[in-house]
């Protein structure tokens, strides 16, 4: 799994994804929530996957860069 998520790495096949937070009082964004996949054809693609692996191999700040 370390070489299949340093060729996600490497060929920036990572897919990070903007959520909004909204505050239901206000009707307003608040914030942006982010979450990072691997590819969707990926054994990495659900993110608990991805993270686990990278910390696993000590790769989680290669994710903070990617």
């Amino acid at each position: 799994m370390r070489q299949h998520l340093q060729d996600i790495l490497a060929n920036a096949r990572l897919v990070t994804l903007l959520q909004p937070v909204l505050d239901l009082v206000e009707g307003r964004v608040m914030a942006y929530e982010a979450l990072s996949r691997g590819p969707s054809n990926s054994p990495l693609h659900a993110p608990e996957a991805l993270f686990r692996v990278a910390a696993q191999h000590g790769l989680l700040p290669a994710l903070d860069w990617a």
